[in-house]
């Protein structure tokens, strides 16, 4: 259950627009997802981490994140949520919703630093 804490905390990061703990956060998501989460085993999970790494390389810009994140999103389209092998608990809102939901909070131009 440790994904959908991690993804909550980022969220909260990201509305209350505190990039530089996002940063952090995602540095935590990066090291979580190199020891815990296997690419067979949480496909789709292991995409949509990815794709939050993503926002902080694209300084936290809507249609920058959007752009890099493009290709796991593909990747999350070619494995539905019904055929996926992990535990329905861990993907609450599927990720493709979820994606957009947090793309609607990304600012449209580069965000500034706010602690």
């Amino acid at each position: 259950m440790n994904i959908p804490i991690l993804v909550v905390q980022l969220l909260y990061d990201v509305l209350d627009e505190r990039f530089d703990a996002g940063i952090d956060r995602v540095e935590a998501v990066e090291k979580y997802t190199s020891r815990y989460i296997r690419r067979d085993e949480h496909f789709r999970s292991n995409c949509f981490l990815k794709m939050l790494i993503q926002m902080p390389e694209a300084a936290f810009h809507k249609e920058a994140a959007a752009r890099k994140a493009e290709r796991y999103l593909t990747q999350l389209g070619e494995m539905p949520l019904e055929i996926a092998d992990q535990a329905h608990e861990i993907e609450i809102i599927p990720y493709e919703d979820l994606w957009g939901m947090i793309l609607e909070m990304l600012p449209n131009q580069r965000a500034g630093r706010k602690a």
